[in-house]
């Protein structure tokens, strides 16, 4: 089932999509559901050792579709040499691309009047540029098959929350980009979606940002979604989302879907929707 990504050149009659951050978390759901669709997958990550494991539990559990071969390719995602790289393997090693899944990307904690350049450089190149630089060089082999691209936003995409720093920034980039995108591509056939999940459930989530907390901060800060008040997603609900999207070649999708609501609201009364905003997120 899996493959290193110096196995020598073949042909592929069936669908193969990639994952970048395929190595863990979200990225892993999301590479799992698709071997269960029956494609060909490529995992992309930094770690070519934390690849290797990732491939090697996934090819344990033994659930995947007989036909499914899941590969792997280390690769830095935000380096424009190293992606133009991946996608001359991917033309000589599959010879398509019907499916491209952007999932790296980094979140961010503090106050949006205190961040920093340098700060916003970081977030915006882990968010923005790595979809960017992977969909142009990819793009060629998806429109071959009139593909997909898929992003994963956040909620963030969509409104701000309290204590999330300059990541609401990068992400709302990143939608917009993906709007633009979408317009483009439609007269190309090639379908362009945006999954915009909220908090998504970790087994660290309670300390992964507490090195980033300022003193100002409450403690609440280091919580998914910066504190709001809102039930982690598991990530394969999240992972079923973005094979509901590429099947149905959905527009965008928003987890749970009860914050259509409130994103409506706030796009309409942008204060009242503030003021809920507020409330749903512990204060200090």
């Amino acid at each position: 089932m899996t493959q290193p990504h110096d196995s020598p050149s073949l042909r592929f009659e069936s669908p193969v999509a990639l994952v970048t951050g395929g190595s863990a978390g979200l990225g892993t759901a999301i590479a799992r559901a698709l071997l269960h669709q029956n494609y060909h997958v490529l995992i992309v990550g930094r770690d070519s050792e934390r690849l290797r494991l990732t491939a090697d539990r996934l090819a344990s559990e033994e659930k995947a579709a007989p036909s499914a071969e899941l590969h792997q390719y280390a690769c830095d995602v935000t380096n424009l040499d190293e992606v133009t790289k991946l996608a001359e393997f991917v033309s000589d090693r599959f010879g398509r691309l019907d499916v491209l899944v952007n999932v790296v990307g980094q979140s961010d904690r503090g106050l949006a009047s205190e961040i920093t350049l340098q700060r916003i450089d970081e977030l915006v190149r882990m968010n923005v540029h790595s979809a960017v630089i992977c969909t142009e060089a990819l793009l060629p082999l998806i429109r071959e098959n009139r593909g997909s691209v898929i992003n994963i936003g956040s909620l963030a995409s969509k409104i701000p929350a309290r204590y999330l720093g300059g990541y609401c920034l990068a992400k709302h980039a990143l939608c917009g980009w993906t709007d633009q995108l979408s317009l483009e591509m439609r007269q190309h056939n090639v379908h362009v979606g945006l999954v915009c999940p909220g908090p998504i459930a970790r087994q660290d989530a309670g300390h992964r940002y507490d090195k980033l907390l300022a003193d100002d901060l409450p403690p609440e800060a280091a919580a998914p979604g910066g504190g709001a008040k809102i039930k982690g997603l598991p990530p394969q609900k999240v992972a079923d989302a973005v094979i509901d999207c590429i099947a149905k070649r959905k527009r965008e999708i928003i987890l749970p879907g009860k914050a259509r609501l409130l994103i409506i609201l706030r796009a309409i009364f942008p204060a009242w929707g503030d003021r809920i905003l507020l409330r749903m997120t512990s204060g200090k």
